[in-house]
């Protein structure tokens, strides 16, 4: 094994860099940038390939696996018993799926994973800086309206208003706003 000496730690060769994507020897998870996070310019992350591969396969084994296991187990004739039998099996199969994803948020950063591919309020999908604005107060809007708080409804409500006459907004946002919130008057 080849390793380049960097200050006071041994450093991977390129080969075992790409294989292993950890760059040092003493790869710390989260705080070293892993190969790949240099290489698409990535922020750390606590989880690695291996949690990611794990989620990969409990979520397109349910996508691809529970609706061919419904038409495996439906294909065929049934009596009452049977089809006890296959609603049981289905019922045994979700509760089982629902485990895995428990475990995994547990113990695997399935949460973080999952949280990580939102791209709801991601910069680049908005083109004024103001548009996300008004999305995350609808977000706030939404929270408030569950917590019967009307207090907060009518403030960000305000604050809307004052993005949509002051702030700087793509044409498509606005005409959302006018339609949605026509009740404030906005010109």
């Amino acid at each position: 094994m080849i390793y380049i000496i960097v200050g006071n730690r041994k450093k991977h060769d390129k080969l075992k860099q790409i294989l292993t994507g950890k760059i040092y020897k003493n790869h710390k998870q989260g705080k070293d940038k892993s190969y790949y996070d240099k290489f698409f310019q990535t922020k750390v992350t606590k989880y690695t390939r291996w949690h990611i591969l794990i989620f990969q396969i409990w979520l397109w084994g349910f996508l691809l696996g529970f609706p061919s296991y419904i038409g495996y187990m439906m294909g065929y004739e049934f009596t009452q018993t049977g089809y006890a039998l296959v609603s049981l099996s289905i019922f045994v199969t979700l509760f089982v799926w629902r485990g895995i994803w428990d475990c995994g948020k547990k113990h695997w950063y399935f949460q973080e994973i999952f949280d990580s591919v939102d791209f709801t309020n991601d910069e680049s999908i908005y083109e004024n800086v103001d548009d996300k604005r008004i999305f995350v107060i609808e977000e706030k809007i939404a929270e408030a309206r569950m917590n019967s708080d009307i207090e907060k409804v009518t403030e960000c409500r305000q604050n809307i208003k004052k993005i949509a006459k002051k702030g700087k907004i793509s044409d498509s946002t606005m005409q959302y706003i006018k339609d949605k919130y026509y009740y404030l008057n906005i010109d």
